[in-house]
């Protein structure tokens, strides 16, 4: 059973980035990444900042990026350093045009965003397949994907920024707003859509900060952000009067009251792969998710219509009915695993506590995670993926306490569906607490014993100023955020295949109104009193690409569930010194011959400060502040293909020598993203080499 309905997946392949940490530098080459960075131009220059599009592209999102950054069209071969962002549009874009194209792997390792125009999920599946390890699925106006960079030139988590939509609310009797979550885009969405973008590439918040020192673990990261703009709807819309009366005269007033909310969606998702050998391997998966609702301010309150007694009413005259809508009320939020994968809920924040005043949302503890040398540089170019990783232990994150005055938070877990649900409610100092609102709504349609019988235990009748008092969260922008945690037993990983994980979030928003009945049986003071719930729902469906050789063990045997050998080896002599630099020959050999070409991808770290999560060869790992320039790897092939028919390959990297006579490690690992071994796939089959660089 899952907890919302969802759409089936689309599969999808990695080629994830990250470049220097903490004196790590990283040279890398990603097969199929389309590597021709930079390696054409438009005839003209662009001016700095203008977005670059890509073929023919059009409508109101391109019109508000050519108003902030101005636009160059080009073919996606450019250097992306020139540019603000790279724009297909996906009518004029088919998703195999956009596979094809250099410039989405070009941008995203240069940290600048890749827009697709009137996407499909065919877009996001197909087109990005092999170029970014998750997505959210859908289908929008604009999507943004982009790998923001830290102040140091750190490659952060992988960003997803969607295009604000307008999801109707329902009332408990189903009737939706007016408004359709598929109406086109305005400039406003526009605006908000290119503000959350400048936002998002300057920086992702949240980045997990290095701590203690742990063994070699990997870890990627996607952060999914869906901006909302709700309308909630008065529960009298669309409803016919109470008996005997009429809204207006003759019926010419019906209700027709609505206000916007600010929703902003987030879901931060990192997958673990950790272990050092086949009994220890395992996967964990954390989610986050922030819900973050602006009700109006002020609440929005209206007279909605006037009520008139016609025939069959023992009252005569009218009567002005009043709404107030907006205020929170009540919120659920649902993780889910919808795919059936070994993992189980092992972990979840908030737990439930009652009556809170202060909330802790994060716990403090120490997940022993680490980074995949998933990026590289070469001629100021940025490259693909690898299937090493290198390693640290990461301090996830310090307990985060929120001040929840006058909430409620409660949780459960729902082991069979690998589901956690988190609820979020009004509990106390207010007149209007969930509770009251849930118990005193309005029924639909509108009947006269239930309005003549009203026992509200608060006063609504704004003319007169007479309304409750609210909690102060119900009133203001309030944050909801949980944690969950999913793992596998140790020596079970998730084979490699893609995991979906749903993420959703329910609005219940309070309105309070006032009538009167047809009939009544003592005169009122003031009007019955009575509440209604809009209901907004927004989904994320998120798909985990597992099949990612960094979330893989290296050179793993997927039917045998262990790591194998490379069918080659690499191998390097002594260092040659020429000036102050320093050549180390080396070769790389296959095991047996090949009838067709054979092509390698190598890696570079330099000075790794954790032994690589890699087979053979391993550089022990360096706690020293190290630095090194932009020149300290030269003539340093990122793939060689060993023709048909040859066993060996010749290379020949340069590295610079150190002053002082300091000597470093290089870590270099030839490596594919998988091959087939007597009819077995092998995942990241990898050989690696330590080289220790003398010092001039």
């Amino acid at each position: 059973m899952n907890h919302r309905d969802f759409v089936e997946a689309g599969r999808g392949r990695i080629c994830p980035f990250r470049l220097v940490l903490a004196g790590t530098m990283l040279l890398a080459w990603c097969a199929g990444c389309g590597g021709n960075s930079g390696s054409g131009s438009a005839t003209t220059g662009p001016s700095t900042g203008e977005a670059l599009v890509v073929g023919d592209a059009g409508g109101v999102v391109l019109d508000a990026i050519q108003s902030r950054y101005g636009i160059f069209r080009g073919k996606g071969r450019e250097n992306p350093q020139a540019f603000s962002m790279i724009v297909f549009d996906g009518s004029r874009t088919t998703p195999q045009e956009l596979q094809n194209n250099p410039g989405v792997n070009n941008f995203l390792a240069a940290g600048k965003p890749v827009v697709i125009l009137n996407n499909t999920e065919a877009h996001r599946a197909t087109g990005l397949s092999g170029k970014v390890w998750a997505h959210g699925e859908g289908s929008s106006p604009a999507v943004a994907f982009l790998i923001p960079k830290d102040g140091n030139g750190t490659p952060q988590q992988l960003v997803q920024v969607d295009f604000p939509a307008h999801p109707p609310s329902a009332t408990t009797a189903g009737v939706a707003a007016a408004q359709n979550a598929e109406d086109s885009p305005t400039q406003q969405d526009s605006e908000q859509f290119l503000d959350l973008l400048d936002a998002r590439s300057s920086g992702a918040p949240g980045n997990i900060a290095p701590a203690s020192i742990g063994p070699g673990q990997t870890i990627l990261s996607f952060d999914e952000i869906s901006p909302r703009s709700p309308q909630q709807s008065s529960v009298l819309n669309g409803q016919p009067p109470p008996p005997g009366t009429a809204w207006g005269p003759n019926g010419t007033q019906p209700p027709n009251f609505s206000t916007s909310l600010n929703v902003t969606f987030e879901t931060r998702v990192y997958a673990i792969f950790e272990g050092n050998s086949a009994s220890t391997y395992q996967h964990k998966i954390i989610a986050r998710q922030y819900l973050l609702v602006g009700p109006p301010n002020p609440l929005a309150t209206e007279l909605v219509t006037t009520q008139y007694a016609i025939i069959g009413s023992n009252w005569n005259g009218r009567w002005p009915v009043y709404s107030t809508l907006g205020f929170n009320n009540k919120f659920e939020m649902v993780v889910q695993l919808l795919s059936g994968q070994v993992l189980g809920i092992s972990k979840n924040l908030p737990e439930s506590i009652n009556g809170v005043t202060t909330l802790t949302t994060s716990e403090q503890h120490t997940e022993t995670l680490g980074l995949s040398t998933t990026w590289g540089v070469q001629n100021g170019n940025g490259l693909g993926t690898v299937g090493a990783s290198w390693s640290d232990s990461w301090t996830w994150g310090k307990a985060q306490t929120v001040q929840f005055q006058d909430w409620d938070s409660n949780s459960q877990v729902d082991i069979p569906d690998d589901a956690a649900i988190y609820n979020f409610t009004a509990f106390s100092g207010s007149d209007v607490p969930f509770s009251v609102v849930s118990d005193n709504q309005l029924e639909l349609p509108p009947n006269n014993t239930q309005i003549a019988n009203s026992s509200a235990p608060f006063t609504y009748f704004p003319l007169f100023s007479a309304v409750p008092n609210f909690n102060q969260l119900q009133t203001s922008a309030m944050t909801n955020q949980t944690e969950t945690e999913w793992e596998t037993d140790p020596g079970n990983p998730v084979p490699p295949e893609t995991a979906q994980l749903l993420s959703s979030a329910q609005l219940f928003q309070g309105e309070l109104l006032e009538l009167l009945p047809g009939v009544l049986a003592i005169p009122l003071p003031f009007g019955a009193a009575f509440t209604g719930i809009g209901n907004v729902d927004i989904d994320q469906v998120i798909d985990l690409n597992f099949g990612a050789p960094a979330l893989q063990p290296p050179g793993w045997n997927v039917a045998q569930k262990q790591s194998v050998s490379a069918p080659w080896t690499l191998t390097f002599g002594q260092p040659v010194q020429k000036g102050s630099n320093w050549t180390v020959p080396g070769t790389i050999t296959l095991n047996t011959l090949q009838s067709s070409p054979t092509t390698i991808n190598l890696t570079y770290v330099v000075q790794p400060q954790e032994p690589l999560l890699t087979l053979g060869g391993i550089c022990p790992g360096n706690q020293e502040p190290f630095a090194p320039g932009p020149g300290v790897v030269s003539n340093a092939p990122l793939s060689v293909t060993i023709p048909a028919n040859s066993k060996k390959v010749n290379i020949a990297p340069n590295f610079e020598g150190l002053g002082g006579g300091a000597a470093y490690n290089v870590q270099v690992v030839a490596w594919q993203p998988s091959t087939t071994i007597d009819g077995n796939t092998i995942l990241n089959p990898q050989s690696a080499y330590c080289i220790t660089v003398p010092g001039s």
